[in-house]
C-alpha cells in the first residue's frame, strides 16, 4: 500500500469470528476543508483545476484549491505531507517566479527565482512534523521542487525546507486554523498574458 495509509484488521473476517471492533479503527479519509480530524489520513484531494493566475501581478497569491487545518489539529508529532503540481500554460520567457507552501500568512517553504517555460510544470512534495505546540508552535520540514516538460526525461531539482541558515524549524501558531495552500508570486518581466493553474494538490494529515 502507498506510503501513510493504514493497514486494519479485515472487518468481515472479526465479525465472522464473533470478534468486537474497536471504535479506534474507524478513521476520516477526506474529510471537509475546516473539519476537525480524530486520526491521520488523507485530508484534502483536488479534484479540479484551480482557476488560472493571470497576468503582471507581483503580489504573492494563492491559488484557489486551499485546505483549512482546523485550530488545534496540529500535535507534537503530526505529520503533514503535501503533493502539488503547477502548470505553467503560458510564460514570456523572460519573467521569474517564486512558489510557496503556505500555512495561512506563513511560509513553510519557498524556491525563488524560476523562470518556467510554455506548458512546463513544478512539482512539490513536502513532509513537515509538528515540533512543539502553541501560540509559539514550530515545525519542521523538507522536501524538493523539480520542474520538468511535459515527459521530460531530466528536470531541475531545488530543495525545499523550513527555517533559515541558522535553524531549521519554522514558527507556527497551532491555536489557530491556518489555511494550508500553494502560492505563486511573479517577478521581473511577466505580461498579461502570463498564465498557471494548480492541477494538483493532495495533503496527507498522520498522527
Amino acid at each position: 500500500s502507498g506510503g501513510g495509509e493504514y493497514l486494519l484488521p479485515d472487518r468481515d473476517d472479526q465479525q465472522q469470528r464473533g470478534e468486537r471492533i474497536p471504535s479506534a479503527c474507524h478513521h476520516h479519509h477526506g474529510v471537509a476543508s475546516g473539519t476537525a480530524r480524530r486520526v491521520g489520513g488523507s485530508a484534502f484531494r483536488q479534484t479540479a483545476a484551480s482557476t488560472a493566475i493571470l497576468g503582471t501581478t507581483e503580489v504573492e497569491t494563492n491559488f484557489d484549491q486551499t485546505y483549512s487545518l482546523p485550530a488545534n489539529s496540529l500535535k507534537v508529532g503530526t505529520v503533514v505531507r503535501m503533493s502539488a503540481l503547477v502548470f505553467h500554460t503560458l510564460t514570456t520567457g523572460a519573467e521569474t517566479h517564486d512558489l510557496l507552501y503556505k500555512a495561512g500568512s506563513t511560509t513553510i517553504a519557498s524556491v525563488t527565482g524560476l523562470d518556467p517555460a510554455d506548458n512546463s510544470f513544478s512539482m512539490m512534495d513536502f513532509e513537515l512534523v509538528c515540533r512543539s505546540t502553541g501560540v509559539a508552535g514550530t515545525v519542521v520540514g523538507m522536501g524538493s521542487l523539480s520542474t520538468p516538460a511535459l515527459r521530460a526525461a531530466t528536470s531541475t531539482r531545488y530543495s525545499l525546507m523550513t527555517g533559515t541558515g541558522a535553524t531549521s524549524t519554522q514558527a507556527l501558531d497551532t491555536t489557530i486554523a491556518q489555511v494550508l495552500a500553494i502560492a505563486i508570486d511573479r517577478q521581473a518581466a511577466a505580461t498579461d498574458t502570463d498564465s498557471a493553474r494548480l492541477d494538483y494538490f493532495h495533503l496527507e494529515i498522520i498522527g
